[in-house]
């Protein structure tokens, strides 16, 4: 049983290796569920939370397995990968760099597809952002069909917004971020529907879905919003103000600047966001960047809001 449960580990394939500790659990005698019950507590840290469906979560129960909290993670998005040697869910991971970093390991359309997506994850906020691009597994699979969870994962990277871990993604990005079709769609579906049940995937406008779990999208936009919970302002706000203290002016600015005109926010909150802005505007060599924020701080523009005086003595 130990070989069968690290075969479908080493697979990619975690829920196969739970349901086969499982049924080990429920149906083998003393000696086999003790040993059942510890390949479920090796295996529970690999499940993926998308995989976890009620009747997993009450075997979980019965065998005293403590179920992962599902957790949203910045720049890591997973995407389903069929027609190679195993059809399995991968997750793309980027990070900001100095220059775009892709796999040399690549296939050419797969490569492109990622440069493509990139591009497009810049036209959406800055043409000087760059970013490192890894694949867990980076072998044993190829496609276009990667883009979507690139591009999402390259914007959340660059926003540091976390994305929702039970959300994943299919389809080519081209230009102005349009979400393209991509082959073999009803085997995707079918690998969601067995590797991640509880999970939304994220796909093209163009397929023609009867499935709740599948949601349409047209563009990048739309699909941001799908897969990045909105920001509690709170939060953000406590985290821009630390980035400030720290000297972090960029960071602190890219947060102010999604942050300023929040309906919640009180006025002296949003005076300091603009004190951010302005700071960093003043640091910043980043000229596209301090195009974007001098104009949040124009006195035409902020017209109708109550702005101290000594905001444009600084």
């Amino acid at each position: 049983m130990r070989d069968r449960v690290d075969g479908h580990l080493n697979a990619g394939r975690p829920e196969k290796a739970w349901d086969t500790a499982a049924e080990c659990f429920r149906e083998g005698n003393r000696r086999q569920r003790y040993f059942a019950q510890q390949l479920l507590v090796h295996v529970a840290p690999r499940m993926p939370a998308g995989a976890w469906t009620h009747r997993r979560k009450g075997q979980a129960h019965q065998a005293y397995v403590t179920i992962p909290r599902p957790e949203a993670a910045i720049g890591k998005m997973a995407f389903p990968a069929v027609g190679g040697v195993n059809s399995r869910f991968v997750v793309a991971v980027v990070t900001p760099a100095p220059a775009d970093d892709v796999p040399a390991s690549l296939a050419a359309d797969t490569a492109e597809a990622v440069l493509r997506a990139l591009e497009a994850a810049r036209q959406m906020r800055t043409p000087t952002a760059r970013f490192r691009v890894r694949f867990d597994p980076e072998q044993g699979w190829s496609g276009a069909s990667c883009g979507l969870a690139v591009a999402l994962a390259a914007l959340s990277a660059f926003d540091e917004w976390p994305i929702d871990s039970r959300v994943v993604a299919t389809g080519s990005v081209g230009r102005g971020g349009l979400v393209e079709d991509v082959n073999s769609q009803s085997e995707k579906s079918q690998l969601r529907r067995e590797a991640r049940p509880d999970a939304r995937m994220l796909v093209p406008d163009s397929w023609l879905v009867d499935e709740t779990e599948l949601v349409r999208v047209t563009d990048l936009t739309a699909a941001v919003g799908r897969a990045c919970p909105p920001p509690d302002p709170v939060t953000e706000y406590g985290r821009a103000v630390e980035a400030d203290r720290l000297g972090d002016w960029s960071a602190a600015a890219r947060m102010a600047e999604a942050l300023v005109d929040h309906g919640h926010l009180r006025n002296h909150e949003r005076q300091r966001l603009l004190v951010m802005l302005l700071a960093a505007a003043n640091h910043s060599a980043d000229e596209d960047a301090r195009q974007r924020w001098i104009p949040l701080l124009n006195p035409d523009v902020l017209e109708n809001r109550e702005i101290e005086p000594w905001l444009w003595a600084i």
